[in-house]
C-alpha cells in the first residue's frame, strides 16, 4: 500500500482511519445531521477551553485567521508595525507593509 502524507505542516503519516474517513461521502453543512454534529463540536471546544461563551472558530489556515483579525481591529489608513520571523512568519510583513510606526 501506498503510503500518504499530510503536508500542511509537514510531511505527517495520515493514520488509515483517517484516509478511510476522508473517503467517505461528503455530509453537506445545511443539513440537520451537520447541524447536529456542528453542536456537539461546539460543545466540546466549550468544555475543552472550560467557559459557556461561544467559541469561535475558522475554516482556514492561520492565515486566514490572521488576516481576517487585522482587517477587522485596524481601520484603513491605521499606523501599524509588522514583523516576522521564519518561515511561518513570512507573508505577513509584506501583506502589511510596515509603515511610519516601525522606522
Amino acid at each position: 500500500m501506498k503510503k500518504r502524507y499530510l503536508l500542511t505542516p509537514g510531511p505527517t503519516p495520515v493514520p488509515e482511519a483517517a484516509l478511510l474517513a476522508m473517503a467517505a461521502p461528503i455530509l453537506h453543512h445545511r443539513t440537520a445531521e451537520f447541524e447536529a454534529i456542528l453542536a456537539r463540536v461546539w460543545g466540546n471546544l466549550q468544555y475543552l477551553y472550560q467557559t459557556k461563551e461561544d467559541v469561535f472558530f475558522f475554516a482556514s489556515s492561520g492565515t486566514g485567521a490572521m488576516e481576517a483579525s487585522v482587517v477587522n481591529i485596524l481601520s484603513p489608513g491605521t499606523r501599524r508595525c509588522a514583523s516576522g520571523a521564519g518561515s511561518s512568519g513570512s507573508g505577513g510583513p509584506t501583506s502589511s507593509r510596515p509603515t511610519a510606526a516601525c522606522r
